[in-house]
């Protein structure tokens, strides 16, 4: 309201001395058409000098600036909602595009992974299978062509005779266990579980090994009153014959090879032990893998697939037994225990 003149009042007096003033009034509504509360201002109008050379007053009414007010912050929260809407679309747009170029990733390099393992594991087994291959056909085909060429000496046949048969037994053992794998790995091992005996199982596989050499002694100290187990017999004994096999093999310095069985948790474990080269902490969770020979590198001069453990604990899982290696380390020997569960009460 300009060119108005306002009766003189303290509030005014005090802008006329500079001062900026404010007292409640009543005014016109713009809105219902009535008195309502509202605001005074008197403001000091100022000279370029600074000095005051007259006043201004102002009136509000409280009910349309707090209208006002209230429809902006209306309109403010709206366009505010509506942004933060908009990001948050694109905000979980954006985590769902990472998410699901994480799980492609994660699968690529799963399935990366999966391809340098078999293709790991194709290397170690053709290595393997060659050079375990290369020894005995080198000497079946040495020997049968002396004999072809130069015929029986004297004392001669026999000894060529004895080694022709002890490589093909290995030949044999070696294609025994690459089918023996390949079934594990096809799930297509037949087990015929039942009540057995421990102690014909066990001599049935010290009767599979040949004399051994070394000075090595094999004896086995089973408890009398040992209970039987819900096993597969043939499985069983091809486990035991492997872990015997393998405690001759690492024990090149000869000494005692025990297998003992106790009864344990309601279980039955037996335990081979020998007191052979050892194996360092690091090595035993490699030692069940297949085609994974942890003493290829230090020992050369000892043979191998890297299949009979793998084998062995797979063919006891299999029937409900777990097989697991200790060592104190390199030699200090080393001690594989095999545990099978016990035949009900009422089997045969």
């Amino acid at each position: 309201m300009l060119f108005r003149s306002y009766r003189r009042s303290p509030e005014l007096n005090r802008a006329l001395g500079g001062e900026l003033t404010f007292h409640p009034i009543r005014v016109p509504s713009e809105i219902t058409g009535q008195l309502d509360e509202g605001l005074q201002t008197y403001a000091p109008i100022r000279a370029v000098d600074g000095s005051v050379v007259g006043a201004y007053g102002i009136q509000h009414s409280i009910v349309a600036i707090t209208e006002r007010v209230g429809e902006n912050q209306r309109t403010l929260g709206g366009s505010v909602a509506a942004i933060l809407m908009v990001l948050f679309a694109g905000l979980i747009g954006i985590v769902q595009r990472a998410s699901r170029e994480l799980e492609w990733h994660n699968r690529a390099v799963t399935e990366l992974h999966s391809l340098h393992e078999m293709d790991r594991m194709k290397s170690e087994f053709a290595s393997t299978v060659s050079h375990e291959l290369r020894s005995p056909l080198t000497s079946l085909i040495g020997y049968s062509e002396l004999l072809l060429l130069r015929g029986p000496q004297e004392g001669q046949p026999r000894e060529w005779a004895e080694l022709i048969h002890r490589q093909s037994n290995r030949l044999s053992k070696l294609l025994d266990d690459i089918l023996s794998a390949s079934m594990i790995q096809d799930a297509a091992v037949e087990f015929a579980p039942h009540a057995l005996d421990l102690r014909a199982a066990v001599a049935r596989a010290i009767s599979n090994i040949p004399s051994p050499e070394n000075c090595i002694t094999l004896s086995a100290d089973l408890p009398p009153n040992l209970p039987a187990v819900m096993a597969d017999r043939e499985k069983l004994v091809q486990i035991l014959t492997n872990l015997l096999t393998n405690a001759i093999k690492y024990s090149p310095n000869g000494g005692e090879i025990r297998l003992t069985a106790t009864s344990v948790n309601g279980r039955v474990r037996l335990s081979v032990i020998d007191h052979g080269i050892g194996i360092h902490s690091a090595q035993l969770p490699q030692l069940f893998e297949r085609f994974r020979r942890v003493h290829a590198r230090t020992h050369p001069e000892i043979h191998g697939t890297g299949l009979g453990l793998y084998i062995s604990r797979s063919l006891a899982e299999l029937q409900g037994g777990i097989l697991w290696a200790e060592s104190e380390g390199p030699e200090r020997g080393s001690v594989f225990h095999l545990e099978l569960p016990l035949a009900p009460a009422d089997a045969s």
